[in-house]
């Protein structure tokens, strides 16, 4: 029965030290790791078959105790050399854990990239637009060589005229926005006065709280109400572009969305479009989808107003951009940007050094520059005027 044991042994012996060594050469190896996995699989499996037939498989102490008790050297050697394939294999098996954990974490970030919003056109050409792609815009990937609008202007006729519908406990409101300044003092107006006044400090705190901010959710916009008054409200600005969504229980401002309108020169092309801008939505919502009914809703209202080109700008590649803009920033105040963590220093840099590095001139390189008086605004506003948004390639 002894003598039986040891052929067995040896051939078990060998095979193991064999997918030992291939393990060990190839523990960052995808392919690795599935071989070991499958090698241990078919180990279990064996035995318990062995088990089921009533065969109990000996283990390498087992035998190696059996080999001694008879006086064979070949048994305590075989003994010793399945010790220290075991020891092997433990270290293996960690190297393959880390490997496998390694794997993981390099999905999971490839994942979260992938349903996160694009910073690069790469990051863009990897992702799906499941919103952008039933829209009138090119695809990501497309080459653009005309100048021509994507779809026919749909006539007025065949436009839809009902709002789109939102979910459960929500509502549309059109926010009031006027300017209370100009508004009379008779009664009724000054009820409209309290409303305009009231809704803008609503949209104020929308947007102070829930608009664009930085990727560790520390740095936000803050426009100011008389900023966003102004924004909103150039010449020929429409109130039913201000677009709102309410919680129907609260009243309280969830969601916004505005247009307003824009001469936009494209080539030798000069059209009258609508700049999107400060679509908004609350933090609390954005599991719901807000977003795309937001963008719906003001593309069906400026098109019932016959107009049916925008543009936009966001700080994520979205399909598909016509131009990029690189904003470079001199920092006025270095000190208080470090104290809030906006900015920090850089490495061998003290504060004392950085401040003088950042240390303003007193006097402008360019002559005559100086604040802007009240009587400069009649020329200014006129040289304004004269710009034209020029959509060119980019180099």
């Amino acid at each position: 029965m002894v003598k039986g044991n040891f052929p067995q042994r040896k051939c078990r012996t060998a095979k193991e030290e064999e997918k030992s060594k291939y393990i060990g050469q190839n523990t960052t190896n995808l392919e690795a790791v599935s071989v070991h996995i499958l090698v241990s699989r078919n180990r279990k499996s064996k035995g318990k078959k062995k088990e089921d037939e009533g065969i109990s498989e000996p283990d390498a102490g087992s035998e190696a105790a059996t080999g001694a008790e008879n006086g064979v050297s070949e048994g305590g050697a075989a003994g010793a050399a399945a010790a220290a394939a075991s020891g092997l294999h433990k270290d293996q098996l960690k190297k393959l854990k880390a490997a496998m954990e390694l794997m993981q974490m390099q999905e999971a970030a490839a994942a979260a990239a992938a349903k996160g919003p694009a910073k690069t056109a790469d990051d863009a050409a990897k992702k799906t637009f499941e919103f952008w792609s039933t829209q009138p815009v090119p695809k990501i990937d497309e080459e653009v060589t005309g100048n021509e609008a994507i779809d026919e202007d749909i006539p007025l006729d065949k436009l839809r005229q009902e709002p789109y519908t939102l979910p459960a406990g929500f509502h549309w409101d059109t926010l009031n926005l006027d300017d209370p300044l100009v508004v009379s003092q008779l009664e009724s107006e000054s009820r409209n006065m309290l409303i305009a006044l009231f809704q803008l400090k609503e949209l104020y705190v929308l947007l102070n709280e829930n608009y664009v901010e930085d990727d560790d959710n520390m740095f936000r916009f803050d426009y100011s109400p008389e900023f966003l008054r102004w924004a909103l409200q150039p010449p020929d600005s429409l109130r039913e572009w201000h677009v709102g969504v309410r919680v129907t229980k609260s009243k309280k401002l969830f969601g916004f969305i505005s247009a307003v309108p824009a001469h936009i020169r494209v080539y030798d092309k000069t059209t009258k479009m609508v700049e999107i801008n400060f679509l908004c939505v609350h933090k609390k919502l954005r599991s719901k989808r807000l977003a795309p009914v937001l963008i719906r809703e003001i593309t069906r209202r400026v098109n019932c107003r016959g107009i049916f080109q925008a543009v936009f700008t966001a700080g994520v590649v979205l399909p598909k951009p016509v131009g990029t803009c690189r904003y470079w920033h001199r920092s006025l105040n270095p000190k208080k940007l470090i104290e809030v963590k906006f900015s920090h220093l850089s490495r061998n840099m003290t504060m004392q050094r950085h401040l003088k590095l950042y240390r303003l001139p007193e006097d402008t390189k360019s002559k005559g520059l100086r604040q802007l008086k009240a009587s400069d605004i009649p020329e200014a506003c006129t040289l304004l005027n004269k710009v034209r948004i020029l959509i060119q390639p980019l180099a």
